[in-house]
């Protein structure tokens, strides 16, 4: 299956068909960096989508070198199976 990766705007996915898509195989994995509505709340189902990491959409002033840095490294720890160092943390809220 495919990796999907969204950086644009969370508006332009299909929420239902991501999740139908991860769930049956077609698509492998998904990294979010954006979301339809943020912060997502706790009981969210974005949340429990398989196989998908969220980062932690930040928008502000940056230049497009430190975004494609920051995307680079995390990148780079999905693909080697790491958790990446830009991941929201559940556990301790949006």
């Amino acid at each position: 299956g495919a990796t999907f990766l969204n950086v644009g705007r969370g508006a332009t996915v299909d929420m239902g068909a991501l999740e139908t898509a991860l769930r049956d195989g077609r698509v492998r994995r998904a990294v979010l960096d954006v979301l339809p509505a943020e912060p997502a709340a706790p009981e969210d189902p974005v949340w429990q989508l398989p196989r998908t990491v969220i980062t932690s959409h930040s928008s502000g002033i940056t230049t497009d070198e430190d975004i494609a840095v920051d995307f680079a490294a995390c990148w780079e720890d999905v693909t080697a199976g790491r958790r990446p160092g830009l991941t929201v943390d559940t556990a301790r809220g949006y």
